[in-house]
């Protein structure tokens, strides 16, 4: 029988006071590309019990090298998915795939 191990290591990144960064959110994707962390998506709690959420269609990349954070805005004519969580997402030939 074979088993699989996964063993990762997690640092902590002081962002400073002024650094830009994503909200707090669940049910987003997360991909790894070309040295940059991306965050699309998922949702934020807008009272204390989580009931009423504010769905996301924002998408992030931290950069690996630097660990600084970064918005990705929408070009004028660029396809952007809908807001939405529970998502998966993968990069395909360099294309990025989100359902």
């Amino acid at each position: 029988e074979s088993q699989l191990v996964v063993s990762c290591t997690c640092t902590c990144v002081d962002a400073g006071a002024s650094a830009v960064f994503p909200p707090g959110r669940e049910g987003n994707t997360a991909v790894i590309f070309d040295g940059c962390l991306y965050v699309f998506g998922g949702a934020i709690a807008d009272d204390d019990e989580g009931s009423v959420r504010t769905l996301l269609n924002d998408l992030w990349c931290f950069h690996l090298d630097t660990e600084k954070w970064e918005q990705i805005t929408q070009h004028e004519n660029a396809q952007w998915p809908a807001a939405r969580e529970g998502h998966s997402a993968v990069i395909f030939k360099s294309d990025w795939c989100d359902g």
